[in-house]
């Protein structure tokens, strides 16, 4: 009791708010009282820390009672992705098959006998060029180019009818047949190079 409060090391004070020292000592000792309430306050602070997050826990705790559940519900999970859905694969048609072959002869045919025309068009073109509008050979020229043009029209022919089956099957929601896909491709390419080759040569007049 007569040691110093302020040097009283800390280690070797009691634990538990003080409860053994007011039992120790005399009930109303001065001494007693002063170092009791200097440790209580000492004990209460440092308990401060420890006691907010039990408080905060507590309240952030759900209280009792039915309420919704913040789990996804089930129809938020489902997918929104689209559906795979397999390719249609056309099946053989010994028919159409010989249709298209058929048409593709039509169609190369057209092809052979323009590109000899605009074999025989050309050279009349060269020799015309230069040469005056309105001239011998400028008119020949004209001439040569405008059966040129008649010459093209032959692949327009099975170009059509291939064009024609496309459809045909688009329109009745049948899959792509890879076969006329191709003969339809190449007719076309046919044609547009044919239109290239005669305004080549039109454009050597000028």
């Amino acid at each position: 009791q007569i040691r110093s409060l302020m040097l009283y090391p800390a280690e070797l004070r009691v634990p538990g708010g003080g409860r053994l020292l007011q039992g120790t000592f005399l009930a109303g000792n001065p001494v007693v009282s002063i170092f009791l309430h200097g440790y209580r306050w000492r004990m209460t602070r440092s308990a401060i820390p420890l006691i907010l997050p039990a408080a905060l826990l507590s309240a952030c705790a759900a209280p009792a009672g039915d309420y919704p559940s913040l789990l996804p519900r089930p129809i938020e999970k489902i997918s929104l992705a689209e559906p795979v859905r397999p390719v249609p694969v056309a099946t053989p048609d010994a028919a159409l098959d010989a249709r298209i072959a058929t048409l593709t002869r039509e169609a190369g045919a057209a092809k052979a006998a323009f590109d000899t025309a605009a074999t025989r068009v050309g050279k009349t073109v060269a020799a015309a060029a230069g040469s005056a509008e309105g001239s011998e050979r400028w008119l020949g020229a004209q001439v040569a180019l405008a059966e040129l043009d008649v010459a093209r029209t032959a692949i327009d022919v099975p170009l059509a009818e291939l064009e024609r089956l496309a459809v045909d099957r688009a329109t009745g929601g049948q899959p792509p047949y890879p076969a006329l896909d191709t003969a339809l491709a190449k007719a076309n390419a046919d044609a547009a190079a044919q239109r290239t080759t005669i305004a080549t040569l039109s454009g050597r007049l000028k």
